[in-house]
Order: structure tokens, then sequence, then C-alpha cells
């Protein structure tokens, strides 16, 4: 595992090989068979519906929040999601994340894909960069009011298969 810290255009940190050989193979497949109909396809996985998936991936969650510098999580939640977006697809929408979100982390699982948009203000002038796409690397920060991203998949020739590792003040699914 390779951990590296950012401040600019705000504090994020990128960690590749997160998940060890098995976890990563067994998400990959997971995302594998998840069908988009439409342009995107989100899953949320709780331990009520995907429970083996669910208890994998918490303690990654919890490591993730370690680096982050987020020493007491007792009163916050997991929540864990796949998005699958057919190529061509673009949000178009520079936003932070819900308010009830404290960590965010984008682990990029297919192949090839383009990594997320990171901007200074909520404006396309003020663009920094664009996250590094390699799977089973991903990025992640600690949610405040000026963490304006975004993303797509327009430059893709397959789907953007990732996998999305937050905590939450309470769950908001």
């Amino acid at each position: 595992m390779k951990i590296e810290f950012y401040n600019d255009p705000w504090k994020h940190f990128t960690i590749t090989n997160l998940l060890d050989i098995d976890a990563f193979d067994r998400v990959n497949e997971f995302s594998k068979n998840i069908s988009v109909t439409g342009d995107r396809n989100n899953i949320q996985v709780r331990s009520n519906n995907f429970p083996e998936m669910y208890n994998l991936l918490v303690p990654y969650i919890h490591k993730i929040a370690s680096i982050a510098g987020i020493d007491d999580i007792t009163n916050l939640y997991p929540a864990i999601e796949f998005d699958v977006i057919k190529p061509g697809w673009a949000y178009n929408k520079i936003h932070n994340d819900n308010p009830l979100k404290v960590m965010t982390f984008v682990l990029a699982i297919s192949n090839t894909g383009s990594g997320t948009q990171l901007f200074k203000e909520k404006d396309t002038t003020t663009y920094v960069k664009t996250t590094n796409w390699l799977p089973n690397r991903g990025s992640g920060f600690i949610r405040n009011d000026h963490t304006w991203h975004d993303f797509d998949s327009l430059e893709c020739t397959e789907n953007r298969r990732t996998l999305l590792l937050m905590l939450s003040e309470k769950e908001f699914y």
C-alpha cells in the first residue's frame, strides 16, 4: 500500500493497492455483474443486502479513516456504493458531497477510466487536476465546503467502475 498526501486545490490523499489481491478480485467481479440499463447505475451495499461484501469492505473504511486522520468513528456510519457508468457520460456538476458525508474515498476498479476532477471553486475556470486512474488506486478527502469536484466517463472505452467507501454522520441512503 502506498499513501500520498496533497494540498492543491485542497487536502486530499491517494492510496495505491488499498485492497489486498483477493479482496480486489472479489470487488472487481462483483462490479462486473452490475447491469447498466441507462447511463449509470449505483448499488448501495449494506449489511442487509450484500452482507459478505459489506463485511469485507467495512474494515477498509476504518483503515482509510485512520489514514485521513479521523480518530473517533464511534458515531459515524460506513457507506459503501458501487458506481458503474457507461462511456460518454458526464455529470457536469461541480459539487461538494452531501453534508452528511464526513469522508469519501473513490477506488478505481475498471482497467481504464477517468479520475475525479478537482476544482478550487464551484467554477470550471478553477480546474486544478484530474486524479490518476489505476485499478485498486483511489483518492479520498474529508468533506468540507471547499472540496469541489466532478467526474465523467467521456474518454472511457469501457464502463467506468468505481467503489465509493465513505463515512457519514448518519445513514443517508
